[in-house]
């Protein structure tokens, strides 16, 4: 659930043009904090090269989003405002979280926008240098597809891979399904793969989740709709374009089924290739699934805690512990105010690691996980109803800053996007690409902050 946002806009100056690639791009002069009537934002936050945190507001700047940076003192500043048609920041809507390339430069995409108003891909830089990449041109023309839902995912070859929510192969009453895209670090675009309904060389309808890197180079998501009982799909591609596995949610679970429906979220993939990932829609019938080689189960219910203490309401998908175990968090629980959690792998044994503290005043009534990001200082940084917190590697959270109504400079992330984990300073530089995109054998675990011993 959103709230509703009251636009008032905070003006940012552009006082000239820079060189990017063949591109002219705003480059900022002035740097202000956010505007007041921002209450929540539907993103999260990856480390970038400098210590600072980087993301992107759903809404808020001038009403269609922005990208910001924040301190680890907690200072919020925009870079970037969407929505100006004759500009680089010509999307409207960015999805977060972004992708770090581990160089300084931060790729994302937006849900509409752009010159055919399909939405965007673009790259920004820490100081705010923003260039679009792709304008999507929904069923035709250069960059076919429209309305990504999701973030993008780094692949093993390089190149950056990403599904739209609409576009893809046409059935015969002219209905599209989605489709599965490649940017090249060049800018070369191409929708490789079209998600086809119920059933088809790839079923699914409506991709929603970002997907996650395998360990032989493959991709894996799911649809919110689509499969052999319209309940969604969990879906494994190639990188040119080959289904290699579908599993349908349905009734029962069999060899290619899975009891239930509604997945959401974004997946995680442990050292094994094992896919975990969540459906039920994040209430009190929420559940923990997983793909293994042998085929698809069901791995824990989230009703209760080891404890037998309520669980209730997750939105923002599974991350992982540097340990390999599943990481969650809830905005309610017997604390009266939600907490963090983890799963352990193979045994499916769920701990409370830490509460959120009382907030008074809280800014949004927009509830749900709790974006992770490394604070470059061995904790984790994220935010809850709206509310920016810090947390340490104990799992103590901390109120860091909250956003003003009356105007100011502090952020409130929504607490709805994927959980990143803290590198060492000696590993920062492919953090977030690894992090968040690619599963733990390709990362260093030593370097990483975890919750659980």
């Amino acid at each position: 659930m959103r709230s509703i946002l009251r636009r008032l806009s905070l003006v940012l100056l552009f006082t000239g043009l820079r060189s990017f690639g063949d591109h002219d791009v705003l480059t900022p002069e002035v740097l202000h904090g956010f505007s007041a009537g921002i209450p929540s934002f539907h993103t999260g936050a990856v480390p970038g090269n400098d210590g600072n945190f980087y993301g992107v507001s759903e809404r808020g700047g001038k009403g269609e989003g922005t990208v910001f940076r924040v301190t680890p003192a907690g200072v919020a500043t925009i870079l970037v405002e969407f929505g100006d048609e004759q500009s680089e920041a010509r999307g409207r809507q960015p999805v977060g979280p972004l992708l770090h390339d581990g160089a300084g430069t931060f790729y994302g995409v937006t849900r509409g926008g752009g010159r055919f108003t399909n939405g965007t891909i673009f790259r920004v830089t820490a100081a705010g240098v923003i260039q679009t990449l792709v304008d999507f041109s929904g069923e035709d023309g250069a960059a076919p597809g429209a309305n990504p839902d999701a973030s993008l995912t780094l692949g093993a070859d390089g190149n950056f891979y990403g599904t739209t929510r609409n576009g893809g192969v046409r059935d015969a009453d002219g209905e599209d399904y989605g489709s599965v895209f490649r940017l090249s670090p060049q800018g070369r675009y191409e929708e490789f793969a079209g998600f086809t309904g119920i059933g088809g060389a790839l079923p699914g309808h409506n991709p929603d989740a970002r997907m996650v890197l395998l360990p032989d180079g493959s991709l894996a998501g799911t649809t919110e709709r689509g499969g052999k009982f319209d309940r969604g799909t969990i879906f494994v591609i190639n990188t040119v374009g080959q289904s290699l596995r579908s599993i349908a949610f349905a009734p029962t679970t069999t060899a290619t089924t899975l009891e239930g429906r509604e997945p959401f979220g974004d997946l995680v993939c442990t050292a094994d290739g094992t896919i975990y990932g969540l459906l039920g829609g994040g209430g009190s019938d929420t559940q923990i699934w997983l793909l293994a080689t042998s085929g698809p189960s069901l791995f824990v219910d989230l009703d209760n805690d080891s404890l037998g203490n309520p669980i209730f309401g997750i939105e923002a998908g599974l991350g992982l512990t540097s340990g390999g175990d599943l990481l969650f968090a809830v905005n309610t629980d017997n604390s009266g105010f939600g907490g963090l959690y983890v799963v352990t792998v193979g045994v499916g044994t769920t701990t409370r690691l830490g509460n959120f503290p009382a907030s008074p005043g809280r800014v949004s009534y927009d509830y749900g996980g709790f974006p992770i990001a490394g604070d470059g200082a061995g904790g984790t940084l994220g935010s809850h109803y709206g509310i920016l917190y810090r947390a340490t590697a104990g799992g103590v959270i901390t109120e860091l800053a909250r956003p003003s109504p009356d105007g100011g400079s502090m952020l409130g992330i929504s607490p709805a996007a994927r959980m990143t984990w803290a590198r060492s300073s000696s590993s920062r530089r492919r953090a977030a690409s690894a992090c968040s995109h690619r599963c733990p054998r390709a990362l260093d675990s030593a370097a990483m902050t975890t919750f659980a011993s």
